[in-house]
């Protein structure tokens, strides 16, 4: 999914552009410049300009495929838009990651899943200024919300965990924990 992209075809429909403007979050692209120079420099002013109200504060390009190459990007960047640079990833066959209908391949079902994180790590660092990055980060003002009160119910609730089911967020997992109900995990594929 893109920054533009939530319910249907409205960009201010749960997407993480309109999240980021009600929050007022900073927003980093990652864009794909594999075989572009100043297109992408198009690619992100397209960006800039569907929503000027996104908060976009910067820009890491991805797929470099070489140090000339993002001199070539950075140049068309720094010449056509007012957009911080925070650097770049080379391009890399060995750390892709495959997808299927929906989504990415689970982390589970991939092999040398560490090693491709570690490589990814090893680049950021090498390529990205982490300080602008941080700052950027830590520039967001606390948000304050009212204590959200969570009735208490004694409920049980079974929750699919298998190999068909295995990805949830966290915290709407903890969330209704946090409410009391007792989570039963159960297997579509192997349980009666």
């Amino acid at each position: 999914m893109g920054l533009y992209d939530g319910l249907g075809t409205d960009k201010d429909a749960y997407s993480t552009a309109s999240i980021a403007k009600q929050l007022n979050i900073p927003v980093i692209l990652v864009i794909n410049a594999r075989a572009t120079s100043t297109s992408a420099a198009a690619i992100l002013k397209g960006f800039i300009d569907f929503d000027k109200k996104v908060p976009i504060k910067g820009v890491i390009i991805n797929n470099v495929m070489s140090e000339n190459h993002y001199k070539l990007i950075a140049g068309a960047i720094h010449r056509y838009l007012d957009l911080p640079i925070l650097g770049y990833l080379p391009h890399d066959s060995t750390i892709s990651l495959p997808s299927r209908q929906l989504g990415l391949v689970p982390d589970d079902e991939l092999p040398n899943v560490d090693k491709k994180i570690a490589k990814v790590a090893e680049d950021v660092k090498a390529h990205v200024d982490l300080q602008k990055l941080l700052s950027l980060a830590t520039s967001v003002s606390e948000k304050v919300v009212d204590p959200f009160n969570i009735p208490k119910t004694r409920l049980r609730l079974g929750i699919a965990k298998d190999k068909a089911f295995n990805f949830y967020y966290a915290d709407n997992i903890h969330l209704l924990e946090k409410t009391g109900i007792e989570l039963i995990p159960f297997s579509p594929i192997s349980d009666n």
